[in-house]
């Protein structure tokens, strides 16, 4: 056990001199400051006009808050973290010398899961002190605890195994970050959809409720109701949601036990698979082996798909190499299609749940771009790491290429990739709101898909700019989010609070208020992208790249 010993005190060195370790912690940290304060904090008579607060929360429902800001930030973190482990060592050519060394590959993989744990865990630490509030509030029973213990304890297996299964797979960060999330939602929905159906059939109460469905219905409401339970902010928390239902204790201890030795086995399972492709990437290196998927990926591309859209590749030639060159990316056309059919298969089935009426599914369909803007801002953010790692992009500068047509050629890949789906969800939603009649949550759904599209539009010329100034692609990610998502909300409310909210007696519901705050969110985001495709530009050009994060060039 010493050479494993050693392997994890190694990665516990490393992350504690990276100061991306303690910016994490940060912002964790802030964002559970955020929702505290924000569910403590009342806004007075202007917020019970616009009708966001109904009252002082109880302990439960602030215990849930915070309890689902955790979960989000373990369901983004523990992936993304894992993502880079070994693939890293692939791309920097240290992975032959762990294996000079008496490591094996086995022993490598479980250092590092080991480091991440404990990474993770130091991460979750920060949420004890903010979570006894509400225990000290009251009403924050055994259950609540014993829920959010079960579920963050899942998402946090569930994360890792996928991202250490994306890692040995993937050589490139940004296709192992996106496998990585991929792979975590598909566990995530297998884990959602089996504890759906299991407390469907155990439960008199909800068999009952929806015994006039279809069972296509009740499959779809078994996938998707589960996410919305597991925030704990449906019903005021856990305790009285599984009260309702009237679910026996047995069947929740089962249900948690069951996700979570579920994803325990997936993360046991994950350390052999990584184990196998570490020994199987080093045989393969050491022989020279050429990588034959790639040799027939290419052949298939071109023996297929080589004459399609010549002409278009050829007018980019003309009018910006640089668009014509990242448009050969690897998995640049797999990636508009895996967003493709992520939409139409989630907008189907939000379709048939739909039921005849109930508008409240369109709320899927309404958060669709902001997925989407989530996904394309970490491209974003990692889209000039590989250039940059290789040393290639000075050689890019040198062609006589102008910086800004390097970052417009990035920005309008990253936007190829995008705007199908958002079409295909577009379309899903209007195909729902035509269908629904008459419903106050349609204007909601609206201002919900434009903004999220104004946002996937102006977050990929910002994480441009992060990734040009060198930033690890989840710190240029969450810094991506933080800019394209809070600015343009402040300013979007205000802008509906001075030009309607006011006029009208701080009635903040009408569709006029809906329309300004839809007008200065975009307004600001495109300003925003406007700004920082400028200043990533400037950077290309003065060289600023070549600095640390951030540094300033010395006078």
């Amino acid at each position: 056990m010493r050479p494993m010993n050693a392997v994890l005190q190694r990665e516990l060195v490393v992350q504690a001199r990276q100061a991306r370790t303690y910016w994490l912690r940060f912002i964790a940290g802030a964002a559970l400051a955020a929702t505290l304060g924000g569910q403590l904090f009342t806004l007075g008579d202007l917020a019970r006009a616009m009708g966001l607060w109904r009252g002082a929360p109880t302990g439960s429902e602030l215990f849930a808050g915070l309890h689902t800001v955790i979960s989000v930030v373990l369901l983004f973190t523990a992936p993304l973290i894992a993502a880079d482990s070994i693939a890293r060592e692939r791309r920097e050519g240290t992975l032959g010398l762990l294996a000079l060394t008496p490591l094996q590959p086995f022993e490598i993989v479980l250092g590092k899961v080991g480091a991440h744990v404990i990474r993770l865990f130091s991460l979750w630490m920060l949420s004890v002190p903010m979570l006894m509030v509400p225990v000290m509030i009251g009403g924050v029973n055994w259950v609540d605890i014993k829920c959010a213990l079960g579920i963050e304890l899942t998402v946090l297996f569930g994360g890792l195994a996928a991202g250490l299964t994306a890692t040995s797979l993937a050589k490139r960060w940004n296709v192992a970050a996106v496998t990585a999330l991929g792979l975590t939602l598909a566990i995530g929905q297998i884990v959602a959809t089996s504890a759906g159906l299991l407390v469907y059939f155990q439960s008199p109460v909800l068999a009952r409720s929806l015994s006039d469905m279809s069972q296509l219905g009740v499959v779809v409401i078994a996938a998707t109701a589960p996410w919305v339970v597991a925030t704990g902010l449906e019903g005021g928390g856990f305790g009285p949601t599984f009260s309702r239902l009237g679910q026996s204790p047995w069947l929740l201890d089962l249900v948690l036990v069951g996700a979570v030795a579920f994803t325990c086995g997936l993360l046991l399972l994950s350390v052999f698979v990584a184990g196998w492709r570490i020994r199987w990437a080093l045989r393969v290196e050491a022989a020279g082996i050429p990588p034959r998927s790639a040799r027939r990926r290419r052949e298939s591309g071109q023996r297929w798909f080589g004459r399609i859209g010549e002409a278009q590749r050829r007018q980019w030639l003309m009018l910006n190499p640089a668009r014509w060159l990242f448009a050969y990316a690897q998995f640049a056309g797999s990636i508009r299609w895996a967003w493709c059919a992520l939409v139409l298969v989630t907008g189907v089935l939000a379709v048939i749940a739909q039921g005849g009426g109930d508008n409240d599914w369109t709320a899927v369909v309404a958060f669709q771009p902001l997925l989407i803007a989530v996904g394309t801002s970490l491209a974003a953010a990692a889209s000039f790491r590989r250039e940059i790692e290789e040393s290639t992009l000075e050689l890019l500068l040198v062609t006589g290429l102008p910086a800004r047509q390097l970052v417009s050629g990035r920005v309008w890949q990253i936007w190829s990739d995008s705007w199908p789906a958002l079409a295909l969800s577009g379309v899903c939603l209007a195909v729902m709101l035509i269908a629904g009649g008459a419903n106050g949550f349609q204007g909601d759904a609206l201002v919900l898909w434009l903004c999220g599209t104004a946002a996937v539009f102006g977050s990929v010329p910002i994480g441009a700019r992060y990734a040009v100034r060198r930033l690890n692609p989840l710190h240029g990610w969450l810094w991506t989010v933080a800019t394209a998502g809070f600015p343009p909300f402040l300013l979007g409310g205000a802008t509906s609070v001075m030009f309607w909210g006011m006029r009208r007696g701080g009635d903040m519901s009408d569709f006029n208020s809906m329309v300004a705050f839809v007008f200065g969110f975009t307004v600001t985001q495109f300003a925003l992208a406007r700004t920082w495709f400028w200043l990533a530009a400037n950077d290309l050009h003065t060289r600023l790249f070549m600095l640390k994060p951030f540094q300033r060039r010395p006078s």
